[in-house]
């Protein structure tokens, strides 16, 4: 089973302005052809299998700002589905976290908060086991 990236690139600027991260966040994942949907949206919804690693890791558009993934929160992690942790390595920090859905075959949403500029603020998207 290959391990599912997922990149979350924000518009800080944008977010900013906007007090929001609707339409300034842009999510894709590496599973293309197998089913995932609303890429380079904030709602992205990843097609995942028992047992794959997924990891998350983000990026700002503009160069120069630093905007940081602080914590995941939403029905993936209180149904015990998958519970990233933060993982540091080579100097980039991404989260990873392992399906474990134990025969549930559904859809389970998440919320990533984001740091950025001194604020906090949050979108959801999800994971659906197949």
């Amino acid at each position: 089973m290959n391990q599912i990236s997922v990149l979350i690139v924000v518009d800080t600027e944008g977010a900013i302005a906007s007090h929001s991260l609707k339409d300034n966040v842009y999510c894709v994942d590496n599973e293309g052809y197998l089913g995932s949907w609303q890429e380079g949206t904030n709602s992205l919804r990843t097609i995942c299998k028992d047992g794959q690693q997924i990891s998350w890791s983000v990026t700002s558009i503009n160069a120069t700002d630093s905007v940081s993934l602080v914590k995941f929160d939403g029905q993936m992690l209180t149904s015990h589905v998958c519970k990233p942790e933060k993982v540091s390595a080579l100097g980039e920090v991404h989260w990873v976290g392992q399906v474990q859905s134990r025969g549930q075959f559904a859809s389970f949403t998440y919320s990533c908060t984001l740091q950025f500029e001194g604020k906090s603020m949050s979108f959801s998207a999800a994971i659906k086991v197949v």
